[in-house]
C-alpha cells in the first residue's frame, strides 16, 4: 500500500496484510498469464500470511482459493484433490461472510463453490439432473449479485451458465454469453469480452459453422493483442 488513500480504500485497516494480498493477487495473475510455477507456489504463500494477518480479509481468503482452483496439474487426481481445497477455502469464506451479511462476499463464494462442482460435471450431451450442485450455486451467486447490483459479477455468473451448458445445451450457451457479453462491453471490460468471444467460437466450431466461429476467434484474439495478452 502506497499512500494513506490506499490504506483508506483497502476491506482492512491492517495494511501489512493488504500488501500481502496484492503481492499473492499480482503473483496468481502472473502464473495464469504464463502458468509459472513459482508464481503461483509465491501466490500461495503470500496469501497465506495476509490471512494469518487479518483472518477476515476475505478478498486474500478468496484469492488463495484461486491459487487451489487455477493450478494446472498433470494428473486428473491431482487435479481433483486440488479443486476440492479450493472449495473448501469457499464454503470457509462463505461461512464467514454470512456471519457478517457481507452479501457481496457471500455472492463471490456461491459462485466459486460452484466453479469448483462445474470441474466434475459429466460428459457432454448428459443432460444435469435437477439437484446438480454447480446450477445451484450459480442461481444462488448470481440473485445475489442481483439484489446488490453488481453488473460486473453477474456478467461473470452468467458468463459461468454459459460455460456450463456447453455441456448440455449449446442454445442455451449462447443465451447466457450472450447476454454477459452485452454487459462486458457496457462496462469495457476488455479481457473478459475476449474471453466470451472464445467461447461462442467454439460453440459454433461444435456446430459446425466454421466460418462463424474463425469470426469470434479472430476477435479475441484481436483483443487479447490489445491488452498484450500474449499466452491467450
Amino acid at each position: 500500500v502506497e499512500t494513506k488513500q490506499d490504506v483508506m480504500k483497502a476491506p482492512t485497516v491492517n495494511s501489512e496484510a493488504y500488501e500481502y494480498y496484492l503481492k499473492a493477487q499480482h503473483s496468481l495473475e502472473k502464473y495464469n498469464k504464463i502458468l509459472d510455477i513459482n508464481s503461483i507456489n509465491n501466490a500461495q504463500i503470500l496469501a497465506q500470511k495476509a490471512i494469518e494477518l487479518d483472518s477476515n480479509l476475505f478478498v486474500a481468503q478468496h484469492t488463495l482459493g484461486n491459487t487451489y482452483y487455477h493450478r494446472e496439474y498433470d494428473t486428473h487426481d491431482a487435479e481433483i484433490e486440488s479443486t476440492i481445497k479450493a472449495r473448501n477455502i469457499y464454503k470457509d469464506l462463505l461461512r464467514k461472510a454470512q456471519s457478517v451479511n457481507d452479501n457481496y462476499w457471500i455472492a463471490r463464494a456461491l459462485l466459486s463453490i460452484g466453479n469448483t462442482y462445474y470441474n466434475f460435471v459429466p460428459s457432454y450431451n448428459s443432460y444435469p439432473s435437477s439437484n446438480d450442485s454447480t446450477m445451484q450455486y450459480y442461481k444462488l451467486a448470481i440473485k445475489k449479485f442481483k439484489d446488490i447490483g453488481n453488473k460486473e459479477e453477474i456478467a461473470n455468473s452468467l458468463h459461468n451458465i454459459g460455460k456450463y451448458y456447453m455441456h448440455y445445451n449449446s442454445d442455451s450457451s449462447l443465451v447466457y454469453f450472450s447476454n454477459a457479453i452485452r454487459i462486458f462491453k457496457e462496462l469495457k471490460n476488455k479481457r473478459s469480452i475476449a474471453n466470451t468471444n472464445v467461447n461462442l467460437g467454439n460453440i459454433y466450431f461444435e456446430k459446425g459453422m466454421s466460418n462463424k466461429a474463425s469470426e469470434y476467434y479472430n476477435k479475441s484474439i484481436n483483443i487479447f493483442k490489445e491488452i498484450d495478452d500474449k499466452y491467450s
